[in-house]
């Protein structure tokens, strides 16, 4: 049997705003996890090939609600989640940090990226609860799952 190598793309804040999103129209990936997708509407004309979650936060003022809207009626399958939040709610060192709205959040994208990455992988995530260690982006800032 043949090993399937996993990929899976887990962006937060960066300056483009859609990596998940162009990552899952463009890319040869498993799954993508996308946290506060403010520049999505700009490219809903790329069709996500790949299984794709996003989160936003209701309270996030860069990001407007119909922009979350546009997305959730151009594409009404890809689970959008919408948290009692601001921007950047998931970053434990930010201001904005929700604990609430990070647990939930993180819970759901483990579940999801259980649900489509080679399953002896996704089921290790799901039973430690594990977030893998951040990598840094250029700012030395952790990139995923803060």
């Amino acid at each position: 049997m043949k090993w399937k190598r996993s990929i899976a793309i887990i962006n937060g804040t960066n300056e483009l705003f859609a990596y998940a999103w162009l990552s899952a129209a463009r890319l040869k990936i498993d799954a993508a996890v996308g946290y506060y997708g403010g520049k999505i509407v700009q490219f809903l004309d790329q069709k996500p090939l790949a299984p794709l979650i996003l989160h936003f936060g209701k309270e996030d003022r860069s990001i407007p609600l119909t922009d979350v809207q546009k997305i959730e009626h151009a594409y009404p399958d890809t689970p959008i989640y919408l948290y009692e939040a601001s921007h950047a709610f998931n970053r434990k060192s930010g201001q904005n940090y929700s604990q609430a709205a990070a647990e939930q959040s993180r819970a759901r994208s483990l579940k999801f990226l259980c649900d489509h990455l080679q399953p002896q992988l996704g089921r290790k995530l799901l039973a430690r609860n594990h977030t893998p260690k951040p990598s840094p982006d250029r700012r030395g800032q952790p990139a995923i799952l803060s």
